[in-house]
């Protein structure tokens, strides 16, 4: 779906907004309250961004705009936020439907264009991710139990000294959701 609404939790107000482009079932927050959008069902590479009103009104329309695309066109990848604010999209589905390894990332605003990131060492899809202390943490993936950490100053990926605890079930780390605690 591309339909977006504003809900405000404080009051239960509920502001249908302006649709987004394209369908895109990846959305992050940036820290300057802007939200990203990117990834789908299909394969894509579009994004776009939605910035909140200068106006402090809860019912007030924020205004979209489509950002560069992404240099390979995915699905089932993930995204992330990284500390300087850079929105990361990691793996994903090619349209060739090869898993990939590869990662880009965009800063929004002045001189926007996407960078590549290093690569995983594993291809990797639908999987999960914090974003904690400068570091992205990445696991899941059928069929693949490990983890790997992007430490954003040393611009690499590590490998934790050890791996979650699985049972004999891959798919449990398949389409997860992740927070940080």
């Amino acid at each position: 779906m591309s339909t977006v609404h504003l809900v405000d939790l404080a009051t239960g107000v509920c502001t249908t907004q302006p649709n987004l482009i394209h369908s895109h079932d990846m959305v992050r927050r940036r820290p300057d309250g802007c939200v990203v959008c990117t990834g789908g069902y299909e394969i894509l590479s579009s994004a776009e961004v939605l910035s909140p009103s200068a106006q402090v009104a809860v019912d007030a329309t924020w205004t979209q705009r489509e950002l560069l695309a992404l240099s390979v066109e995915r699905s089932s990848c993930c995204g992330c936020v990284l500390s300087e604010g850079h929105f990361a999209v990691l793996g994903g589905r090619d349209n060739n439907g090869q898993i990939l390894p590869s990662c880009e990332a965009m800063a929004v605003g002045d001189g926007e264009h996407w960078e590549h990131l290093p690569p995983m060492h594993d291809t990797r899809i639908w999987l999960a991710y914090a974003a904690v202390a400068r570091c992205v943490i990445v696991t899941g993936r059928l069929g693949l139990k490990s983890d790997k950490v992007f430490d954003e100053v040393l611009d690499r990926w590590l490998r934790p000294p050890r791996d979650l605890l699985f049972d004999d079930d891959d798919d449990k780390l398949c389409n997860m959701g992740s927070a940080p605690l």
